[in-house]
């Protein structure tokens, strides 16, 4: 049997692996990270394990499980080691990163995370819980009330389930601490959310401001809400990843990460604290992240989302699959040439069609195999800023006509809540709201007006200003009517054909 990696094992490691170039167990944590799923491990540990072999400092990564133990199991008896496998082309190189102290599992240990929360020597939380783990409601743009974590948290303050609980316990904890004046904290949220530091802040301020009106003073003095964006494919690692690092290198890594070569980090600048040297490891920071923001969630996310649900719809398990199938990647390219594109502000260091281009070669590298049902979880989160906001501004600015493929994937995705392709292939929906949405659709799909006029009524995905928008909801439902008569592929390609 393999030995498994751990501290002991990495100083003999053969040189085909590259190796923390520091000694990692000679730094200490001042990031606790909040959401330690993959993508974390593929992106902003990396360049927190560039950082500290830069220009060192205390900056390892305590890492928060808030659903389960897995993470905690996989790293900590490894000492937080895991290698990263970037894969492109038929080619792979492997490194091992050395960021990540140790693991918490929130709902195990609760009184370890929220010492750790509340320790000072802690300067910067990230984060990546995905978007339904703000409990943010888009509609009111505010914290979610009726949500049930945070109905738990407004009852149990000191025992909370929800990201903005945990935050807003923290800062409790500091402020009613003797270093309260010392004890400031740099919040960083690292999801797919257009203006996500802004979105963290008000969801805490809300919070707090019902468990201790003192404490919004103190946070408004001493806290500070990062936006960021992040950028990364980072897809499910399978048994045959594992076995493969095993039989190539002769060692076990239960961490494993496999992932591109691409990566970017774009933060706003607005610290009350320290930070590590991420610039060294190729950290942009900016005054406002908000235009990198719409890039990425516009074009590739977008895009990504459009891929998913018509490529699960057609048969394609796969991104890279979906990609090479000639309609689909002429209505991707729509998407982002003709739609999106226009609605994207103008940088003096990218070039809008070579990212474009760029995007597509990056979803189509079969070495990284993303399911396109992973990519099409949690819809009814994601498609209001990837989708429905840039449908807001074209409608708002009366450019409808520029709207073709956007429309297209949102009747693709309502067809997709069936919970079986066209030729009966079920599948499972992973969404906040899964049951209602499914229950909705398959009730109403043989008449789209109701739909529509339940999905409007019943959920708050869809924005005021297009809810009212006569013509919006006309071409919504004309959609599910000739995706239903036609099947996805021949609605697809009369879009393309009626758009030219």
């Amino acid at each position: 049997m393999s030995e498994r990696l751990s501290a002991t094992l990495v100083k003999s490691l053969p040189g085909c692996v590259q190796c923390p170039r520091y000694d990692a167990e000679q730094h200490g944590a001042g990031i606790i990270h909040i959401g330690i799923g993959a993508f974390h491990r593929g992106h902003q540990a990396v360049f927190t394990d560039d950082a500290l072999a830069q220009s060192g400092g205390d900056w390892r990564i305590i890492g928060v499980s808030l659903r389960s133990q897995t993470v905690k199991e996989q790293l900590n008896p490894q000492d937080g080691f895991f290698t990263l496998i970037e894969k492109s082309t038929g080619k792979s190189t492997a490194r091992v990163i050395g960021s990540i102290k140790e693991v918490i599992a929130a709902r195990e240990e609760p009184q370890k995370l929220s010492e750790a929360l509340a320790d000072p020597s802690i300067k910067i939380v990230t984060m990546t819980v995905t978007e339904k783990g703000y409990h943010y409601d888009q509609s009111s743009q505010s914290i979610d009330w009726e949500s049930a974590d945070i109905q738990h948290d407004l009852v149990f303050p000191n025992e909370p389930k929800s990201m903005p609980g945990l935050l807003v316990k923290a800062c409790l904890k500091r402020m009613k601490s003797e270093y309260s004046h010392s004890s400031k904290l740099s919040i960083i949220s690292c999801d797919n959310l257009p203006e996500n530091g802004a979105i963290v802040k008000s969801v805490v301020l809300g919070l707090a401001s019902r468990v201790d009106k003192k404490l919004v003073t103190w946070i408004q003095n001493n806290v500070s809400f990062c936006s960021s964006m992040v950028d990364r494919i980072v897809p499910k690692v399978t048994v045959a990843d594992g076995q493969a690092l095993t039989q190539q290198y002769g060692y076990e890594d239960q961490g494993l990460i496999v992932t591109e070569p691409f990566k970017q980090w774009v933060i706003e600048d607005n610290f009350c604290t320290e930070r590590p040297d991420w610039e060294s490891a190729g950290v942009l920071f900016v005054k406002q992240v908000s235009d990198y923001e719409k890039l990425k969630l516009r074009t590739l996310n977008g895009s990504h989302s459009a891929l998913a649900y018509m490529g699960v719809l057609l048969g394609h398990k796969w991104i890279h699959q979906a990609v090479i199938d000639p309609l689909l990647v002429t209505v991707i390219q729509r998407l982002m040439q003709k739609e999106t594109g226009p609605t994207i502000p103008t940088f003096p260091n990218v070039d809008l069609a070579e990212y474009q281009q760029q995007i597509i070669q990056r979803f189509e590298n079969s070495d990284i195999a993303y399911a396109t049902q992973q990519v099409a979880s949690d819809g009814s989160q994601k498609l209001q800023q990837r989708i429905l906001q840039a449908m807001e501004e074209l409608y708002r600015e009366n450019k409808e006509q520029h709207t073709a493929c956007l429309m297209a994937t949102l009747v693709c995705w309502l067809r997709y809540l069936k919970g079986s392709d066209e030729k009966g292939v079920t599948y499972i929906i992973n969404d906040p709201i899964a049951d209602l949405l499914h229950a909705l659709v398959n009730e109403h799909w043989e008449q789209p007006i109701d739909l529509v006029d339940a999905l409007f009524k019943q959920t708050s995905i869809f924005p005021t200003s297009l809810k009212t928008t006569p013509n919006f909801t006309k071409r919504l439902i004309d959609g599910i009517h000739k995706i239903t008569e036609l099947g996805t592929h021949a609605y697809l390609s009369q879009i393309l054909q009626d758009a030219e």
